[in-house]
This record gives C-alpha cells, sequence and structure tokens, in this order.
C-alpha cells in the first residue's frame, strides 16, 4: 500500500462560505484529504493530562522543586 505525504493547512472561513467549502472538501477520498479538527484533538489531550493529574499519576513542579531535584541529582553524581 503505498502512503502520500499528506501537507497540513490551516483555514480560517467566513460563516457566509463555511458550508460551501465543507461541501466542496467533503467531496474528496479520505485517502486524499483529511479533515482534522484541531479544537477536538488538543482538548482530548488536555482532558487526558488533567485525568493524569487527578488520578495522581502525574504531578506539577514549580520552579523551586525542579530546582531541588535538579540539585539533588547533580550531587549524587559529583
Amino acid at each position: 500500500m503505498e502512503y502520500l505525504k499528506l501537507k497540513t493547512i490551516k483555514l480560517e472561513i467566513n460563516d457566509s462560505i463555511y458550508n460551501e467549502v465543507i461541501s466542496l472538501i467533503t467531496k474528496f477520498n479520505d485517502k486524499d484529504l483529511k479533515i482534522t479538527d484541531y479544537f477536538l484533538e488538543e482538548k482530548k489531550y488536555l482532558q487526558n493530562q488533567l485525568n493524569q493529574l487527578e488520578s495522581g499519576k502525574e504531578e506539577l513542579f514549580d520552579i523551586e522543586d525542579l530546582d531541588n531535584i535538579l540539585e539533588k541529582t547533580i550531587s549524587r553524581y559529583e
């Protein structure tokens, strides 16, 4: 199976022509044109990150915490 390299573009479309543009691009084959909703993808990613934080699987560090972690790590190898 041959895979074609797809290029990504971002369109900002006026409401007055939105339906016409969508109608046109939906006529193309999925192999040739993929419509990606970046907002939904980003929302899904951020929700996953939030879930990780809330479940305790991930934690946040401020710059002072990070500095302390790095200092401890460096001191072990000096």
